[in-house]
């Protein structure tokens, strides 16, 4: 209940926001009493009700404060703790709590930051601010997100809802790896619980050295390339990055999208 969905399917994407989720998680049981709604029942499409509505003494805003620190997409979420803290020094009074903010994590602390930049299909760009440890690093990961050596891949998923509503997740591809895509919790790309959307629905492959994907439909009701024609079942497709294609119709749009 306090592990946020990158911690099930997006282990190189963890970092402060991963934490801040997980200390918000907290603040809400601790205020209302009441568990947080696990994060894979959230990927299914279930909601939890904000703090305000379960607890009348806490402001409007402040539950939407934990409310963004407790957001879905990581993206979504406050990138480190000051810019958390910042937010909550807006909506509570410290006095009142005796509680100095600032003494807890002074603002003037100097840490070296590296930025990683995330492009959005509506042209807009968001930044994740990731603080540097001291400490050595695994080989492994180090290999993985080392500039020169590899390009992070991701599938990106736009999720269009009755009402104009467009919510958008990614996932990280590894190289030379084959993620399943499906609604079942143990999918790599677990999507929403829609009955016409397989248990493995399809699955990518990543070819790093060629720079394309590969893609194979396994379902019952289809998986559809960007002309709107259907996969053949089985059959391999290449796509190339920025290419798109569509599990089921064009309410769940996968792009495919190789880090500049």
């Amino acid at each position: 209940n306090y592990a946020p969905y990158e911690q099930y399917t997006q282990k190189p994407c963890q970092g402060p926001w991963t934490d801040i989720y997980a200390l918000a998680a907290t603040f809400y049981f601790i205020v209302s009493g009441r568990k947080m709604l696990d994060a894979l029942s959230r990927a299914k499409g279930a909601s939890y009700p904000p703090l305000h509505e379960l607890c009348p003494a806490v402001s409007r805003q402040l539950s939407d404060v934990i409310d963004k620190a407790l957001a879905f997409d990581y993206h979504d979420r406050y990138r480190r703790m000051l810019d958390f803290l910042d937010a909550l020094e807006q909506v509570v009074r410290p006095e009142d709590y005796d509680i100095d903010l600032g003494a807890l994590m002074p603002k003037s602390k100097a840490s070296k930051q590296a930025e990683i930049h995330v492009e959005t299909s509506d042209d807009s760009e968001k930044m994740c601010q990731v603080e540097e440890q001291n400490m050595p690093e695994p080989k492994r990961l180090a290999a993985f997100f080392h500039p020169k050596k590899r390009r992070l891949a991701y599938l990106e998923l736009t999720m269009r809802k009755s009402g104009g509503h467009i919510s958008r997740r990614r996932w990280i591809i590894e190289p030379n790896r084959t993620v399943k895509v499906g609604r079942l919790a143990t999918s790599d790309v677990m999507m929403p619980a829609d009955n016409q959307i397989s248990r493995n629905h399809c699955e990518v492959f990543y070819n790093e050295p060629k720079r394309e994907f590969i893609v194979r439909d396994l379902s019952k009701y289809g998986t559809y390339l960007a002309d709107g024609k259907p996969m053949e079942k089985e059959k391999s497709y290449t796509l190339k990055d920025g290419d798109i294609f569509c599990v089921v119709s064009p309410e769940y749009t996968f792009k495919v999208v190789i880090e500049t």
